[in-house]
């Protein structure tokens, strides 16, 4: 059948009563369905695509709960053509340089991944890779008057929808934990290895990182039990031989140009106060270095109370500070910083019977002190939060990584053979946009300080957090509502210097 579209516009134009068809009012529609019927043409034009309640209920769960019946009818019948991109959000590492994402942009994202995940917990809807990393989210509206949301909002949803419908997409409330950017890593090595390993009669094959030889034998990935510095490890029988620390995200871009950093930290340095940690370096000077920051850091304080002997609520739920037998109504209430830090400090005053109590208030506490000055005592807390509490031992293991390795997408794996063809050994690299860092005390040959680009030079650093805290010198000071750490230096743009 042959339509004129033309003719019949324009006997609708003439019929309405402004001389301007609006194909989502009423009377409008009725007008049309009228023309339709007297130029001969079925009135089944008109009629849309059904929509389901399962359609329906996949708007609400993509932020469309507060959208008409329809507007939602709209979505599912493809009117809004999803021309606003979807934000990458803050602190995204799956690609530094990329802040947006349209609906072709996705469907690349796909077809790179083999399948996505659109998650709707929360009032961020994000949509992820299959190991949980997150490509880009929406944010739920907070307009509480339908008629008030934006167009592009509606947009947004509408491509989140049709992704929905694409093969390889997965809606669901959450992502299973424990499945992560480590994981990837593993299974990409044991899925890259299966041949492989065919080729050498499944016999374990020598290590190459970087084309450079690490003498240890793998046939695969292993797990590293606990919380270590190894993010994941690579070894035979599923034992663990040649440990990794990973760093997920770009280290430069396309046209290899240096980004800021991907993750925040490379540790805490809470984490040096442990008995454990203290035990194993055995390092006057470095616990002398983190107690003279830590000193300065107090200088900073939002507030500061010496000599506290006791902390208790009062009857309108006050946090209340003792000094012997004087009471003090601390000047922060900060519930979120007492929430999580009023039992910790009565457990550090009962151990050290009175504290320096230091408190941070403030949104835009933030402090940094540069770990690049040369000094061997410098150099080493830069190692050891790099490498793990265990550097400097000899001994590679989950404290102690071989490597760090940073990449936003799955490891090269290549197999590396002989003149006659046989399997010699596997060759494990990151992309051009990544990065590797090896132990120097174990790989380098020499026990030389690595060479930090920039953005990733180690800071001590120090930033309002509300629910950390941090003790030393046996207890003695205390410091709440702020958190400790050493990051790369492009995290720490924030922090003045002390």
């Amino acid at each position: 059948m042959h339509i004129d579209y033309d003719k019949i516009v324009e006997e609708w134009a003439w019929r309405v009563p402004n001389g301007s068809p609006d194909y989502k009012n009423q009377h409008h529609k009725d007008i049309l369905r009228e023309v339709l019927i007297e130029l001969n043409y079925p009135p089944e034009l008109l009629i849309e695509k059904k929509v389901s309640s399962k359609d329906i209920d996949i708007i609400k769960a993509l932020g469309g709960e507060m959208l008409s019946d329809e507007i939602i009818s709209d979505i599912i019948n493809g009117k809004y053509k999803g021309n606003t991109k979807l934000t990458a959000g803050s602190k995204n590492t799956y690609s530094v340089s990329k802040t947006s994402y349209s609906y072709s942009d996705l469907q690349k994202e796909l077809k790179k991944n083999n399948k996505l995940i659109i998650t709707t917990a929360g009032t961020i809807k994000k949509v992820r890779t299959p190991y949980s990393e997150r490509i880009c989210q929406l944010g739920v509206s907070k307009a509480k008057d339908p008629n008030r949301i934006s167009k592009s909002y509606m947009e947004q949803i509408s491509t989140l929808f049709k992704l929905s419908k694409l093969k390889g997409v997965e809606v669901r409330g959450k992502v299973a934990p424990g499945i992560g950017y480590e994981t990837m890593q593993v299974d990409n090595l044991d899925d890259q290895m299966e041949d492989m390993l065919g080729i050498s009669n499944h016999r374990p094959l020598k290590l190459f990182i970087g084309g450079k030889s690490m003498g240890v034998n793998i046939d695969g990935g292993a797990k590293v039990a606990g919380s270590p510095k190894a993010d994941l490890a690579f070894g035979t029988s599923g034992k663990p031989t040649f440990f990794v620390s990973y760093k997920h995200g770009e280290y430069k871009s396309e046209s290899g140009k240096e980004l800021k950093a991907s993750f925040q930290q490379y540790g805490s340095v809470k984490t040096f106060f442990t008995k454990e940690f203290t035990s194993a370096i055995e390092d006057a000077g470095v616990d002398k270095a983190i107690k003279s920051f830590l000193d300065t850091a107090t200088k900073k304080a939002t507030y500061t109370y010496a000599g506290i002997t006791g902390i208790k609520r009062n009857d309108k739920e006050e946090v209340v500070l003792m000094k012997g037998d004087s009471e003090i109504i601390s000047d922060s209430q900060n519930k979120k910083i007492w929430a999580s830090n009023f039992l910790p400090v009565q457990k550090a005053i009962k151990k050290a019977g009175s504290i320096n109590l230091y408190v941070a208030d403030t949104k835009g506490f933030s402090y940094r002190r540069s770990l690049m000055d040369g000094t061997t005592t410098s150099e080493k807390i830069a190692l050891l939060s790099v490498f793990g509490k265990d550097y400097g031992t000899g001994t590679a293991g989950k404290n102690n990584v071989d490597v760090l390795m940073q990449d936003a997408t799955p490891f090269t794996v290549q197999l590396m053979t002989n003149e006659d063809g046989g399997a010699e050994g596997i060759n494990i690299d990151p992309s051009s946009n990544g990065h590797l860092m090896f132990n120097p005390e174990l790989h380098s040959g020499k026990k030389e300080f690595p060479k930090f680009a920039k953005n990733y030079e180690p800071y001590f650093v120090v930033r309002y957090t509300g629910e950390m805290n941090i003790g030393w010198n046996g207890g003695k000071d205390f410091f709440v509502g702020a958190r400790f750490l050493i990051n790369p230096s492009s995290q720490t743009k924030s922090g003045t210097d002390i």
